[in-house]
């Protein structure tokens, strides 16, 4: 009796072993994602990095954030003289963080940025592009730029302004939403993640 359970100790023993260095394995195997932190008002060469795909193809395009500053849903309406019912009320961000950044094309004829992608992050949370405010100050961008697939002639730069709304309903339900002082622009996520720092005054 006594031999059969160390028998099965051993066996037990064996398979926990067998399973912990397997994660070790996996997990000094695996692809780290490598962070570069840039300021504002400093360029940041993409250099290939991406959002999805390798595909997007993001040498030669560089980006600097300008500025940054809060402001509300109507006011950036009526900036760009839109429509105030652009976005349903029941859906409608009150607070937007208008993000200005210029994206400068070095010689790169096939690529473009994923310009939906580039959340905006705190420590807590991550805001989105609003894909309806972004056409509104953008009416000249072709159908697929409307997507924010944004493509640039090669040796150009173009300046723009990109809204960002809180991601979630809370704002809705409660007609409020923690602003903080510090953000971080994620323009690429693979294979180098590139965060650009920029102080909300």
């Amino acid at each position: 009796m006594k031999r059969k359970k160390w028998i099965v100790g051993l066996a037990v023993f064996v398979l926990v072993a067998s399973v912990a260095e397997r994660i070790v394995y996996v997990n000094a195997s695996a692809r780290q994602v490598v962070e570069e932190r840039y300021d504002m008002h400093e360029w940041v060469d993409l250099d290939g990095a991406f959002h999805d795909t390798a595909k997007e193809q993001t040498q030669g395009y560089s980006v600097r954030v300008n500025s940054a500053e809060l402001t509300s849903y109507s006011n950036y309406i009526a900036q760009y003289n839109g429509d105030d019912n652009l976005i349903p009320e029941s859906s409608r961000p009150e607070k937007i963080i208008d993000v200005e950044v210029t994206i400068k094309n070095t010689g790169n004829t096939d690529g473009h940025v994923m310009l939906f992608g580039w959340g905006l992050q705190t420590v807590n949370d991550e805001w989105v592009p609003c894909v309806e405010l972004w056409s509104l100050s953008q009416p000249n961008v072709d159908d697929n730029a409307k997507k924010m697939n944004f493509v640039l002639k090669p040796d150009s730069e173009y300046t723009m302004s990109i809204p960002y709304k809180s991601n979630g309903g809370y704002e809705q339900l409660y007609h409020t939403y923690p602003i903080e002082d510090q953000y971080g622009l994620v323009v690429s996520r693979a294979p180098v993640k590139k965060i650009i720092h920029i102080p909300l005054i």
